[in-house]
Order: C-alpha cells, then structure tokens, then sequence
C-alpha cells in the first residue's frame, strides 16, 4: 500500500523514499548502509513512549527493527536508539542530566548492538560533563559521511 500512496505522503525524506523504491522494484527492504539520515531518529519517539525507561533491552530491539527496512546505517540506527531512550525518560520526570546520561548508555549499547563505534555516546558524555567542544562536530561530521 505504501508503494502505491508514497506520491501523496507528505515529509518522506531521500532515505526513506529510496527504500520504498527499492521494495516497489524488488519486494526486498533496502538496508543501504551509507545513508545516514534521520528519519529512523524522527519516528522513534512513539516507541520509546510505548516501551519505558525500564526496559532498555526491548526498546533497543523494537527501535532497530523498526528503523532497519529503511534507514539501516549504523549511525541511523543508534541515533534511533537515543532519541526513543529520551522519549521513554521523559514522561517519567527525567531532567536533562538523566536523560544525557542515558541517550550515552543507550548510544554505546546500540553501537555494540549494531557492531558499529560509540562515536555518539563519547560525544554525548562530553556533552554531560560539559567538556564538548564544537570543533569536534565538524570532525566527527566528516568521519560520519565516509
């Protein structure tokens, strides 16, 4: 059905179109490894307040198997993982110290889940401690795209 709506679906990025062209020509989900974008990231709030903050096992399965079909990067998937982490934190009361503390365990447990770095979660931890420094975002920037 998808395939047949995506012209009238509103806010589909290159990712996500991409891979329903891809199911359209092949019946096979498209786990592209180098598209790195954030649609995994924008519809992983649901999940986290569905699944909550005691059940970081379960959510961290749900996010990537979710997201996989059409955002199958690495970075795609933990970024993911960090943002239903956050939404499972928030509802019960999580200020930003706790919710940074956990996006890191979350971003160095889905890096090994997904057998890629914790590029995300240092960068979180440096955050946390506010020790970040902008420079890197360039840096990690540019390792992220090749």
């Amino acid at each position: 059905m998808v395939t047949r709506t995506r012209a009238r679906i509103r806010g589909l990025g290159p990712t996500t179109t991409a891979a329903i062209e891809q199911f359209r020509r092949t019946d096979q989900a498209d786990l592209s490894l180098d598209r790195a974008t954030n649609g995994a990231a924008m519809r992983a709030l649901p999940i986290g307040w569905v699944l909550p903050h005691n059940q970081p096992g379960r959510r961290r399965q749900v996010t990537i198997e979710m997201s996989r079909a059409t955002h199958a990067a690495p970075a795609a998937l933990v970024a993911a993982g960090v943002v239903a982490t956050c939404a499972s934190s928030a509802p019960e009361g999580a200020d930003a110290e706790l919710s940074l503390a956990a996006a890191a365990d979350e971003a160095r447990e889905a890096a090994k889940a997904v057998a890629t770095d914790a590029r995300l979660a240092e960068m979180l931890t440096e955050v946390s401690a506010g020790t970040w420094a902008t420079q890197r975002v360039a840096s990690a920037l540019t390792h992220t795209r090749r």
